[in-house]
């Protein structure tokens, strides 16, 4: 397996080189379309390096860092995503970016937070699930948009000749079962399920809360059996609860930037916890632990 994944990784495209090299800027033209920029495979990319470190033995972040800060800089949209309808599309509000690069990023930003442990990508997870994804798909699932536009005030079909994305048609942006292309039909559906799996993650004493969303959890840390129960409204309810049995609660180190929101770490600890979130920027933790009566922390959050 270990010569397997080395001879994947010399027959794909060494987008870390490539990058390195690489104009950013949206060509000017007005459509074009390559695999080099598919914004798909660009979503894809962000965790490449950070997977091989696993056999290299390499920092796993600094290709993702600054591959990300690139694209941002150059066709970054409000909610920390990139466009790309289809290829990366510049930083116009009105370009489009496709439902794939949403799940694909979030994967991506899953993967890098498993991996190297770094909270930055969590708070990424978040701000992409609950702007991008829950903005695209309808709340049964059974409709999406292939591209989301940042300013898109309704979702009427455009004439021919009059779409401003780069490769699309003009019913890309209005929902449906399957609008455009079909690949988003196959592909959106991963989006919700790995992101609860990626919501709670072990580690070597204990587990971390690594995003906030509804789920239940029930395992056992170093041998002993714990649980948690969060229940959460989000994006559209600003209160949710969490209670945490067997386990204590103390916070991960700082992250990157201003907008970092970190995760609670729990360990192995006789207590009962509850989590609660007042409002989108405040998270307060009231917990009673044997013989120390009932203490409140409180700590920022990141509005999404």
């Amino acid at each position: 397996m270990e010569e397997l994944a080395y001879v994947l990784e010399g027959c794909g495209i060494d987008y870390e080189k490539l990058y390195a090299r690489l104009s950013f800027e949206k060509p000017g033209v007005s459509s074009y379309w390559t695999y080099l920029n598919y914004v798909v495979n660009v979503a894809m990319a962000l965790k490449s390096r950070a997977e091989m470190s696993l056999l290299t033995g390499e920092e796993p972040d600094v290709f993702a860092l600054d591959f990300y800060g690139k694209l941002t800089e150059k066709h970054g949209m409000a909610i920390g995503h990139f466009t790309g309808d289809e290829c990366l599309s510049g930083t116009s509000p009105v370009q489009g970016s496709e439902c794939c690069s949403i799940v694909e990023a979030m994967y991506s930003y899953e993967e890098l937070l498993s991996i190297g442990g770094n909270p930055f990508w969590g708070d990424l997870l978040e701000q992409t699930a609950f702007n991008g994804l829950a903005a695209t798909v309808s709340a049964d699932m059974w409709t999406h948009q292939y591209v989301q536009m940042t300013n898109q005030v309704e979702c009427t079909r455009i004439p021919e000749g009059k779409a401003p994305f780069n490769f699309n048609g003009g019913d890309a942006h209005t929902f449906g079962l399957e609008p455009h292309f079909g690949c988003c039909t196959a592909n959106f559906n991963q989006g919700w399920p790995k992101f609860a799996l990626s919501s709670v993650m072990r580690t070597e004493d204990g587990l971390a809360v690594t995003a906030i969303a509804p789920v239940s959890v029930e395992t056992e840390v170093c041998g002993k059996k714990v649980s948690s129960q969060r229940e959460w409204g989000a994006p559209t309810h600003p209160r949710g609860m969490c209670g945490i049995s067997g386990l204590s609660c103390r916070r991960s180190p700082p992250g990157i930037g201003r907008r970092y929101r970190s995760a609670w770490i729990c360990w192995q600890e006789p207590m009962q916890g509850r989590i609660t979130c007042t409002n989108p920027l405040t998270l307060r933790i009231r917990q009673r632990i044997p013989g120390r009566g009932l203490r409140g922390l409180t700590r920022c959050l990141r509005s999404f």
